[in-house]
């Protein structure tokens, strides 16, 4: 009876040292994701405000999106509670909705500005190849 005891307690005991190590392990990962999700949010921030296009604009907003999902997906594996993993779900909704309407309206101001082009251009050729007063018979 008392090798079973001591055989029980050495198994308790080694695994909560592999539990202790693998909790270790995961919040050190976890840690570095947080930090390099953060450092990428950044730097999408930056391409927000300092983007030479529109588009650049609506990618950079997307990623931050997709950032921002991933940090709570973190930190919820770090707070070790799926409090906040509806919140993730409902943010890549949100964030997927918003990136659509961010490309209708992206479309939208080309073709505009592709049919006011347009416009001129008719205009133009209109104005050259109308004839004048004296060419008139």
């Amino acid at each position: 009876m008392p090798i079973t005891f001591s055989l029980l307690a050495t198994t308790a005991t080694t695994q909560s040292a592999i539990d202790s190590w693998d909790h270790r392990m995961v919040d050190i990962a976890v840690d570095i994701g947080l930090f390099v999700v953060f450092a990428g949010f950044i730097f999408c921030l930056i391409r927000v405000v300092r983007g030479p296009h529109l588009a650049d604009r609506a990618i950079a907003l997307d990623t931050i999106a997709i950032h921002v999902i991933a940090f709570v997906i973190l930190l919820t594996l770090r707070l070790d509670s799926l409090v906040m993993f509806d919140g993730a779900l409902v943010m890549s909704l949100l964030g997927f909705a918003g990136t659509i309407a961010a490309a209708q309206f992206i479309t939208r101001s080309i073709l505009a500005r592709e049919r006011a082009e347009a416009e001129q251009k008719a205009a133009r050729t209109e104005t050259t190849t109308r004839p004048s007063q004296e060419q008139r018979p």
